[in-house]
């Protein structure tokens, strides 16, 4: 990865595609592999879309897994917190692959482990 100052005047969108997918490419290896040497059970495996659409759901089932209750108080105290902290609060930020130099095929055969593992689609080529 290549150090880059704070406040320069030139951005190269490609070589940071190209850092970013090698340094999640690496840190996915290196977790599978240290994944590898624990327990199944040591580990829980959520879907974004669903932490996205119910987080609640998603806590409820993740404390009981773990044998406890939710309470009502703690999860006002969640709920309250989603309140405050509404997807797009400070803006939306949109990206394309192509915005970084990056091909959806490469890019998708690169993480096929990933998607094979967790059972997701094929990144569809951008439009």
């Amino acid at each position: 990865m290549v150090l880059r100052s704070v406040f320069s005047d030139f951005v190269d969108s490609s070589a940071i595609g190209y850092d970013m997918t090698n340094f999640w490419k690496d840190a996915l290896d290196k977790f599978f592999g240290a994944r590898k040497r624990l327990p199944n059970n040591a580990f829980v495996d959520v879907e974004y879309s669903d932490l996205v659409h119910d987080p609640m759901e998603v806590i409820r089932s993740l404390y009981s897994r773990l044998g406890r209750d939710l309470s009502g108080h703690v999860e006002l105290r969640m709920r309250a917190f989603l309140s405050a902290h509404p997807d797009g609060k400070h803006g939306n930020h949109s990206y394309t692959l192509a915005a970084f130099g990056m091909d959806p095929v490469k890019l998708s055969e690169r993480f096929s482990s990933y998607r094979t593992r967790f059972n997701l689609q094929r990144l569809l080529p951008e439009r």
